[in-house]
């Protein structure tokens, strides 16, 4: 008896679905057929809704279109921080489109400008350098840094490690196409003169001069020993291990030496500015959402539009039809 009834119930509730699929596809069958009456009554309107949506979508697409705009630079003399900040600073304004701010620190035309962001140039050796070490130590170092972290990408980008890279790139995101005088010479500009580093500067350009000077006066000592030995190898037939060894320090000395004069040389052209500039990239096309759609959804937000409009007529006569029928019946 108790299968009977299950088997009832099993049969009764197949029934009841299969009335419901039927009334979900005769619901969307007439609503499918509803807007196809819609769109015959409407048709003069909603074609001329497409053309002006297409027609103000185009517009958009070449007006309104984003570009990138790429600084590489060096932030010298510890102001990796404060660059960082500035940056955050500039980009606060331009979310406030505080002109005036802009204009002031010497952008020009700064209603252009919609996102100014920075971040490092990932340069993993960076990470692990070490003056001290040869090139197979510092292969090994980073062998044993990936191995031991699992994250290693989420290592090297985190904000506490990244800022400690010598590289940077600043990309200014503009509404149209832009020049370099624009962008690059203002932001520079307005990047070095601060005060405080303007000093340290000074300081760090005297120290860095002093360094060469003395670091020349070794090469030439280092030279000097390498001679009187060459001239008392000639003199002597033997060589003893610990001549051998003590050369071999000599020299190794010597080219750590010369490796750090080829770094101070390079510093001598970067230590010129604050924020020293690297190179710089102009007009890189945008990717975006929206970018070179507009042309597409400008016609279908309009005829939306129109849509609810005409929904929201008909239920506010509904409405009042229905307000009247029951003033009438009291």
């Amino acid at each position: 008896m108790a299968n009977t009834t299950s088997a009832d119930n099993q049969d009764l509730d197949l029934r009841q679905l299969s009335k419901k699929l039927k009334n979900y596809f005769s619901r969307f069958g007439d609503s499918f057929f509803d807007a196809i009456l819609f769109m015959k009554r409407n048709i003069v309107i909603v074609t001329i809704l497409l053309v002006t949506g297409v027609a103000l979508g185009i517009y958009k697409d070449q007006t309104s279109k984003l570009y990138e705009n790429k600084i590489f630079v060096i932030p010298n003399f510890g102001s990796v921080d404060y660059l960082y900040e500035e940056v955050a600073n500039i980009s606060t304004k331009i979310r406030r489109q505080d002109t005036v701010f802009l204009e002031e620190s010497g952008l020009k035309n700064p209603e252009k400008f919609a996102k100014i962001e920075i971040e490092p140039v990932v340069e993993i050796y960076e990470f692990i350098e070490d003056k001290d070490v040869d090139e197979d130590d510092r292969k090994f170092q980073l062998f044993k840094l990936i191995s031991e972290n699992g994250d290693m990408k989420k290592i090297l980008e985190s904000p506490t490690t990244s800022r400690h890279y010598k590289n940077h790139v600043i990309t200014i995101t503009t509404v149209g196409k832009t020049k370099r005088s624009e962008i690059v010479g203002p932001l520079l500009e307005y990047f070095n003169k601060t005060p405080y580093f303007l000093k340290m500067k000074e300081e760090y350009v005297k120290n860095l001069n002093l360094k060469i000077a003395a670091n020349d006066t070794i090469l030439k000592q280092i030279d000097a020993v390498l001679n009187d030995f060459s001239r008392s190898k000639k003199n002597s037939n033997t060589l003893y291990y610990n001549d051998n060894t003590q050369l071999n320090e000599i020299l190794k000395f010597k080219n750590k030496i010369l490796k750090e004069q080829g770094q101070n040389r390079i510093d001598v052209v970067n230590f010129t500015s604050i924020v020293k500039e690297g190179g710089s990239m102009f007009n890189i096309t945008a990717k975006s959402i929206a970018g070179g759609k507009m042309k597409y959804i400008m016609p279908f937000l309009f005829i939306m539009i129109f849509v609810m409009i005409v929904r929201f007529r008909k239920y506010y006569k509904r409405q009042v039809e229905k307000r009247k029928t029951a003033a009438a019946a009291q």
